[in-house]
């Protein structure tokens, strides 16, 4: 690769290289981009132009059952690492906490970890941001509770502001998850999905809320338009 293939022109001009090989219109894209070539051990000094690697793949979503009567999720032990750690707020390749707060949760029966910061507070699911609904709006942990700041996240929170739905981002404590009415979480792989049930309570009426419903609806329309 050239120094311009590490441009923002070059990278989307692979990413459409990718597409039309693939005959894809619609998949999963990763690009992954390491220090480059090493002669060993940590040190930088001998590291050469970065490298960057794209990777593609069809689309792997939920079954239509996930989205129309939502998942479990279990808050667990395991902690989402602090802001002050490099992997807090950058799509690295370290997922190992993720790993073991999705095995955690697997080995209670649910299919999603939510994980809580150092502080204690809520932060985000092993593999998504978690958003949650009281009175018809909405509430998600800010970014100083130490989350990935999703691109799926941005995305819904620019669509609720134009719904005219509110949004408070802000710390949200574990004993408050039994009064909000509604859960969902967001990502690009899963768009957004309902939480019906946390650890052994359900949420809400147990059944997917009428605000993810809309905003679901709405994301997918922002989706089609590109």
């Amino acid at each position: 690769m050239g120094r311009r293939d590490h441009e923002p022109e070059g990278l989307a001009d692979i990413c459409n290289q990718l597409l039309e090989r693939n005959g894809l219109a619609d998949a999963i894209l990763r690009l992954s981009i390491t220090r480059g070539r090493s002669m060993g051990g940590i040190g930088t000094a001998q590291a050469a132009e970065p490298s960057v690697v794209a990777f593609i793949r069809p689309p792997r979503p939920l079954p239509d059952s996930a989205y129309a009567e939502g998942v479990t999720a279990r808050v667990v032990s395991v902690r989402r690492n602090p802001s002050s750690a490099l992997d807090a707020r950058m799509k690295s390749m370290n997922f190992l906490n993720n790993i073991l707060a999705k095995a955690e949760a697997e080995r209670a029966g649910a299919f999603q970890a939510i994980m809580l910061n150092h502080a204690g507070y809520v932060a985000e699911a092993s593999t998504a941001n978690v958003f949650f609904a009281l009175d018809g709006e909405l509430v998600t942990p800010s970014l100083e509770c130490d989350i990935l700041p999703g691109i799926t996240r941005a995305a819904l929170l620019e669509v609720a502001s134009e719904m005219g739905i509110r949004c408070e981002e802000r710390r949200i404590e574990p004993s408050e998850l039994g009064a909000f009415q509604e859960c969902f979480l967001s990502s690009s792989g899963v768009e957004l999905v309902p939480v019906t049930r946390i650890d052994d309570r359900p949420v809400g009426t147990g059944r997917p809320g009428t605000l993810y419903t809309r905003l679901h609806a709405a994301y997918r329309d922002l989706v089609r338009k590109g």
